[in-house]
């Protein structure tokens, strides 16, 4: 009788603050079980600290805790490159899928990676020296041994064969997903009033989400944002949401310059209860980032029925179809214009916002987990 075959997901990143890539991890996780299959069982490798909090570590004996993490990134690397091998071959893997772009040289069976982007070939100084060095050489690396690689949009697709020759036959491009009840969920008037004094929001406010670094392009927001103060009566607030990253500085060098203390409000990392709340209340979304391997603050935004604003570039186009109001992100004044049209036009944001509805139906997690098993299969059979 054959053995069943055994493919192993690399989640030692899962955390509640890794963001997109956490999203998409945990959204694989929680779904895999719910298509039927014969052919192959997981196995699932977590942080043993993570794995020693986390509610899923109690599901299954597929959770496997592994004590290769460490919070040093250099020092995590040389575990992973001498140790992930052995754990592969204790839990017998056959294929192995890593969703963050890279895998450890130490890894040598079939495997295939996720692309979310490929921010370090556009944006090394966004990254630590050693980092990137390595980054640089890992990733085209991984990327030319994989079974297969899923890119999260035909832009990353498009990005890894113009920017790094990677031959396109090897991409499979499968769209991620958005949790469209988490973000149009009811609150009631005691939450909602709980939520608006802890935070402090203002009556009424645009709103953004992302790290403070130069891709999100928050200084030419901040200019734009000037531009409406001196010609829309009656503006809305500008509230954003973004941990601290590379030259995060220049934004508060920006609100100081523009003279917008009074009008900017700027938050760190908000509770996943609570940002639902904030995206709900907001007169409107302002997209502003140049570069986005997919996106999910736009989409996050039409699912709790706010019309969208976004930049002309990356992913966004592609991701948000019809159902935004785009601007050339490297001129204020036209990201003004579109701005002001959403904050005065009341049938034009109403049209938006329908929009919006109606392309979301687009990303399910289901299809996204759906398509991203097919694939697994397809390598499976392929061993």
């Amino acid at each position: 009788m054959l053995r069943m075959k055994t493919i192993g997901l690399n989640a030692l990143l899962l955390s509640p603050r890794v963001g997109g890539v956490g999203v998409y991890m945990q959204n694989l996780i929680d779904r895999m079980d719910q298509e039927k299959r014969s052919a192959w069982q997981f196995k699932i490798f977590m942080s043993a600290d993570e794995h020693a909090r986390s509610p899923l570590a109690y599901r299954s004996s597929k959770f496997v805790p592994v004590s290769i993490y460490s919070s040093s990134p250099m020092l995590r690397l040389c575990k992973e490159k001498s140790g992930w091998q052995a754990i592969l071959d204790k839990n017998a893997i056959d294929l192995f899928h890593s969703p963050i772009s890279y895998i450890s040289p130490g890894v040598r069976i079939p495997y295939l990676l996720t692309v979310h982007d490929l921010r370090f070939a556009h944006y090394p100084e966004s990254y630590k020296k050693m980092r990137w060095h390595f980054l640089r050489y890992a990733i085209p690396r991984s990327l030319e041994r994989a079974e297969k690689i899923i890119a999260v949009s035909n832009f990353t697709k498009n990005d890894m064969i113009s920017s790094l020759g990677i031959n396109p036959d090897k991409i499979v491009v499968i769209h991620e997903g958005i949790d469209a009840k988490l973000f149009s969920r009811h609150y009631d008037d005691e939450e909602a009033e709980q939520i608006r004094k802890r935070l402090e929001l203002p009556a009424r406010y645009l709103f953004s989400v992302g790290h403070l670094e130069p891709r999100k392009n928050y200084v030419r927001l901040l200019q734009a944002f000037s531009i409406l103060k001196h010609t829309v009566a009656d503006l809305p607030a500008l509230v954003i949401v973004g941990k601290k990253n590379w030259r995060a500085e220049q934004v508060k060098k920006a609100i100081r310059r523009y003279r917008l203390q009074k009008e900017v409000m700027m938050l760190d990392f908000v509770d996943a209860h609570s940002l639902p709340f904030l995206y709900q209340n907001a007169v409107a979304f302002i997209a502003p980032s140049v570069f986005e391997g997919f996106g999910f603050t736009p989409l996050e935004s039409m699912a709790a029925g706010v019309p969208v604003a976004a930049a002309n570039a990356s992913s966004y186009p592609e991701i948000c179809g019809d159902a935004a109001l785009y601007f050339d992100p490297y001129n204020p004044d036209d990201m003004a214009e579109k701005i002001r049209q959403l904050v005065e036009d009341e049938k034009l944001r109403c049209h938006v916002v329908q929009s919006g509805f109606e392309n979301i139906k687009k990303y399910r997690w289901d299809s996204c987990v759906s398509q991203t098993l097919k694939l697994y299969e397809h390598c499976i059979q392929s061993l």
